[in-house]
């Protein structure tokens, strides 16, 4: 699914900058703490095998100088996947241990699990099963006329923790314009979308960005520029202008 890649993908750049940084990487750790901040990040074993190939191969690629006592030499596929199920194990104790902790506070859990049950049937969620803490969501700055504060996304920390990832699902025709809200009012500079073929069979995915043949689409108040389009073999770059009528 798309969480498992863009966890994947988010790991792969934490990594090369504890790599760039540090001198070591910790691949175990990184892929533990994405998976705190948001469920199925790194999906799956495949996944956790790949993003061991793909670090290495990055880092021999890269300007990052590492002492070959700190670079784990990839391990065999059962290691790995024996590794990831240790993952899988630690977060699911962590959870557990988070849940002991919080039923000491009962008063504040109650008014967490009216917010989540609230949440769940929203229906600007994709799934019902997966819904941010209100805790570890972004909040938007609303009017009176705006849909409310509430996105389906979620704070992912960053290696260094001077920035923060957002991750979020594909727009639905219902938060298009909660989607581009969220670019705006973050600051957004760079998106990463993954299965962004899936609007052609998946009515529940809304169209949010130009096609390489527009010039620009209009998303409620906002309206998204189309300045450049490259079509790759592995991925399309496209750059955006967004402008909002509100401004």
């Amino acid at each position: 699914a798309g969480v498992g890649r863009t966890g994947t993908f988010i790991a792969l750049q934490n990594i090369l900058q504890q790599a760039e940084q540090k001198g070591q990487v910790d691949i175990f750790s990184s892929v533990v703490k994405l998976r705190q901040d948001r469920l199925l990040m790194v999906q799956t074993a495949g996944q956790y095998e790949f993003l061991h190939t793909a670090v290495l191969a990055a880092i021999a690629c890269s300007k990052a100088t590492l002492h070959i006592s700190n670079i784990k030499y990839l391990p065999d596929n059962q290691t790995l996947k024996n590794e990831y199920l240790t993952v899988c194990s630690v977060i699911s104790t962590l959870s557990r241990t988070k849940e002991e902790e919080d039923n000491l506070e009962e008063e504040n859990v109650n008014e967490s699990e009216n917010v989540y049950e609230n949440f769940k049937t929203d229906l600007r969620n994709r799934f019902p099963t997966i819904v941010p803490s209100d805790n570890d969501r972004p909040m938007l700055s609303c009017e009176p006329k705006d849909n409310g504060d509430y996105i389906n996304a979620v704070f992912i920390q960053n290696f260094d923790k001077k920035s923060r990832h957002i991750v979020t699902q594909l727009p639905m025709p219902t938060t298009v314009v909660e989607f581009w809200r969220l670019v705006s009012q973050y600051n957004v500079s760079v998106l990463v979308a993954f299965e962004t073929d899936s609007m052609v069979k998946d009515k529940t995915v809304s169209k949010f960005a130009p096609s390489s043949a527009e010039s620009a689409l209009k998303c409620g108040p906002f309206n998204v520029h189309n300045l450049s389009y490259t079509d790759d073999n592995l991925w399309d770059e496209q750059s955006l202008q967004v402008q909002s009528d509100l401004s």
